[in-house]
């Protein structure tokens, strides 16, 4: 009976290690000063099958004809726009 019920319980923290929340840490995040180029595209999305995904999987996106592209850049938080808008608001 004691070897079930650690058994029991065993499984159980088993299982709920393997459904954890993915971590995400701050190292990860953007800070101000950082920059991504945004493509977009108006031709080309109909040909891929967004239903196949997973495990080794690579995208190919050849087939997308890039109408233009930017880059964007990521802002210090008090020194964009809306913060003092934002802020004078909800003072």
């Amino acid at each position: 009976m004691k070897k079930s019920i650690l058994l029991i319980i065993g499984c159980f923290l088993g299982l709920n290690w393997l459904s954890a929340q993915v971590t995400y840490p701050s190292s990860d995040f953007a800070t101000p000063g950082d920059t991504f180029v945004l493509s977009r595209v108006t031709a080309g999305l109909l040909g891929l099958d967004f239903a196949q995904t997973g495990a080794n999987f690579t995208w190919n996106y050849d087939s997308l004809e890039i109408n233009n592209q930017s880059v964007q850049r990521y802002l210090e938080p008090n020194n964009a726009g809306y913060f003092f808008a934002w802020n004078a608001g909800c003072l």
